[in-house]
């Protein structure tokens, strides 16, 4: 179900909008072909590859989203600095999800967060 409604938004995008780009996720990346009369900037959006969440957006597709650069095909280009990782999604709620040694939270003498009580 999900990949036909997403090959239906994909044609309606691409009569309506301009496919500007796709990341190593698989998310494509439009720009509508009218101004928007509020602002004078071309609409920019994305369909995401799988679920929609905004943490699969790596941070140089971001930028251009908002507008942050106009040149999407720079993007490709732009090196990496070594101590740069690779963009990874959120994996909070996730077997993968960090998650802390307890010995190292009683060694740091960590207390979490009450809030006070109101009579």
């Amino acid at each position: 179900m999900f990949i036909i409604n997403r090959h239906i938004t994909i044609i309606i995008a691409q009569l309506f909008a301009k496919k500007m780009g796709q990341d190593q996720f698989g998310n494509l990346y439009f720009e509508h072909k009218k101004h928007v009369i509020s602002t004078g900037k071309k609409k920019r959006f994305c369909i995401y590859n799988g679920t929609p969440e905004s943490s699969r957006v790596p941070a140089m597709f971001h930028s251009w989203l908002h507008y942050i650069t106009d040149d999407i095909n720079a993007i490709k280009f732009l090196s990496k600095y070594s101590w740069q990782k690779d963009h990874t999604i959120n994996m909070t709620g996730t077997e993968k999800a960090y998650k802390i040694d307890k010995t190292k939270i009683k060694q740091l003498h960590y207390q979490s967060w009450r809030p006070l009580k109101i009579k």
